[in-house]
């Protein structure tokens, strides 16, 4: 299952743990930590190569990246299915019920979960038998 994205996803959990070890350091790059105050707003280099990779990919592939992190976030399936199952039962339930946005709500629906990005992604690439 998604063996033409496996550099994809390498490229994805190495920059978010590069983001994971900056932002757990103290360094915040949180829109809601300087909430009102956008103008004093500023990112990290790891929270702007990671936007930007992101940015690279297809809309179609920040979905799957998205919903790979909320089933990894969440870990709300059913353990008798298959991991093709798993992996379709959620994405069915992000097309039909949540419906997508934009690719850029998308893309920072996932950096606004950063410093546990890394942490999802892995934990849903474990779930579904993705070996990185």
């Amino acid at each position: 299952m998604f063996e033409d994205l496996t550099n994809v996803f390498k490229t994805v959990l190495n920059l978010s743990h590069e983001l994971m070890i900056v932002e757990s350091s103290g360094k915040r790059t949180s829109v809601k930590e300087f909430f009102g105050d956008l103008d004093n707003f500023k990112t990290t280099k790891e929270h702007d190569a990671l936007y930007e990779y992101f940015n690279f990919l297809d809309f179609e592939t920040i979905k799957i990246l998205q919903s790979i992190m909320y089933l990894g976030r969440d870990e709300d399936y059913d353990k008798d299915d298959t991991p093709q199952v798993i992996y379709d039962k959620n994405r069915k339930y992000f097309d039909e019920v949540i419906r997508w946005k934009t690719k850029e709500i998308e893309i920072n629906q996932m950096l606004d979960k950063s410093p546990v990005l890394y942490k999802y992604l892995t934990n849903g690439f474990k779930i579904l038998g993705i070996e990185i």
